[in-house]
């Protein structure tokens, strides 16, 4: 782990949440927002990424599924070539679990054995994810979530607060779980699913974003 890293994509206040960890890490932070719209309090806050920044570790600062994944591509399209993940000293991480580029796993989060969670992916304050479990690239998973043992959070799936996916199951590319729900079978993408037991609502519109991590490609 680098001494220092830069937050990229912070036009949100969960910014923060990363900029908490990697202090509790004794990291140093640069935040970095081409958007123009992120908090002016942020440490080291500017608007165009400098030579000295493209080296630092750099990770996405943005909670959001869809748009954590077009973090990742366009820091790799600035010129980003130190992409590192965060977990809080707080969560709990066993030496068997798998993480990629960018991925953020935040205060409190508990996190099984022989888990893989993928580039760019959020797993959020207290949230549990179980033994074996897969969190797709850039998915999400809300503050105390609770994914099952063996289940499949496909890629930019977004479970939301509270919620829970009970063991075994596949939660679809780009699907939602609206907080609180109850899934109890495989969801399929882009559909949008609420309520104990989870139901199917009416699908999202399917969004488009480079299919791969481009730091793994290209590695």
């Amino acid at each position: 782990m680098p001494e220092t890293v830069a937050i990229v994509g912070v036009a949100s206040p969960y910014a923060w949440e990363i900029v908490e960890s990697a202090r509790r890490l004794g990291l140093g932070v640069t935040t970095i927002d081409n958007v123009g719209s992120a908090d002016v309090t942020l440490p080291g806050l500017h608007y165009d990424p400098v030579p000295s920044d493209l080296d630092r570790g750099t990770i996405v600062g943005v909670a959001s599924a869809q748009h954590r994944f077009r973090a990742l591509h366009a820091a790799y399209s600035l010129g980003f070539s130190n992409p590192v993940w965060i977990a809080d000293p707080t969560a709990t991480m066993p030496s068997t679990a798998v993480v990629g580029h960018m991925a953020f796993i935040n205060a409190g989060a508990v996190v099984g054995t022989n888990t893989r969670i993928d580039c760019a992916a959020n797993v959020n304050r207290l949230a549990a994810i179980g033994e074996s479990a897969v969190i797709g690239m850039g998915a999400s998973i809300g503050p105390g979530a609770v994914v099952g043992a063996r289940s499949l959070i496909a890629p930019r799936a977004a479970i939301g607060a509270g919620a829970i996916v009970m063991d075994g199951l596949r939660v679809g590319e780009g699907a939602y779980i609206a907080p609180g729900s109850v899934v109890t079978e495989a969801v399929p993408d882009f559909a949008v699913v609420a309520g104990n037991p989870g139901q199917r609502m009416a699908p999202q519109e399917p969004w488009a974003v480079g299919a791969a991590c481009p730091y793994c490609i290209n590695a």
